[in-house]
């Protein structure tokens, strides 16, 4: 959980500490469509190889719904 917290961290160009497991899109002000697809760039450019787009990630709103989203795909 701590790696996808930073990679959301990062992604949104938010304060360290800001993105917690209990972050959502609601929470954040830059985890707009813009800052969502940036979300998912990073993600893959994380995972490399071993990253699976899915529907549900596309639409995932909160960190904890990402987590448990790769967590099922992985």
């Amino acid at each position: 959980m701590d790696v996808l917290c930073q990679i959301v961290t990062s992604a949104l160009d938010a304060e360290d500490g800001e993105v917690t497991e209990n972050t959502t899109s609601d929470s954040i002000d830059s985890w707009d469509s813009l800052g969502h697809i940036r979300v998912l760039l990073f993600l893959q450019e994380h995972f490399g190889d071993g990253y699976v787009e899915s529907p549900e990630i596309a639409s995932a709103v909160s960190v904890k719904e990402i987590h448990k989203i790769l967590n099922e795909t992985s």
